[in-house]
């Protein structure tokens, strides 16, 4: 049962790119649950395809496993 979430962590990675750190988005509840919105801006010249995942951080602060990724293939 989650009873200690403090943040969820928003990464992309650019195809043959190392991936990046887009955000740190404060958790609306220790339990989860809660819905969020995040801008972020991905540096793309042309056409590249960016894949997206999240993890989720605890008090310790451990960080979980990557979610499931997204991918899209994304224009400037």
């Amino acid at each position: 049962m989650l009873n200690d979430l403090v943040a969820t962590r928003l990464y992309y990675q650019i195809l043959g790119q190392s991936p990046v750190l887009a955000a740190t988005i404060p958790a609306t509840a220790l339990t989860g649950g809660g819905q969020i919105t995040q801008q972020i801006t991905v540096p793309v010249t042309g056409t590249a395809v960016v894949s997206f995942w999240i993890t989720a951080i605890d008090e310790i602060p451990n960080e979980s496993l990557a979610s499931a990724t997204l991918t899209q293939t994304l224009q400037e």
